[in-house]
């Protein structure tokens, strides 16, 4: 029986989660961990691409070069979370305004 819908997991988490949830499913408490798991896939953080895009260029270089940083030790920290994957596109869409600004 799979409790987390597929599309929402990354195959990260999903290793992760495997034995917990087999575990749950062993002791009855699946539906305690359901929630669990339902409140955690809401805090996956989702990015609009281009909106994001556009929101850099009216960023200042320092707040770039900020966000750039942040995102880059969030990154490092937890490379395996559910948001890495946002925080590596934060890294990269800062990098290239920086760039863009930089190289006139």
């Amino acid at each position: 029986m799979c409790l987390i819908p597929p599309i929402f997991v990354s195959p990260n988490l999903a290793r992760l989660l495997r034995p917990t949830l087999a575990r749950a499913q062993q002791n009855g408490t699946q539906n305690n961990l359901q929630h669990k798991v339902n409140k955690m896939i809401s805090l996956v953080k989702k990015m609009d691409h281009s909106e994001y895009i556009a929101n850099t260029r009216k960023m200042t270089l320092s707040s770039l070069e900020y966000v750039r940083q942040d995102a880059s030790e969030a990154y490092s920290a937890f490379p395996d979370g559910p948001n890495a994957g946002y925080y590596a596109d934060e890294v990269h869409y800062c990098s290239m305004e920086i760039k863009r600004r930089t190289s006139k």
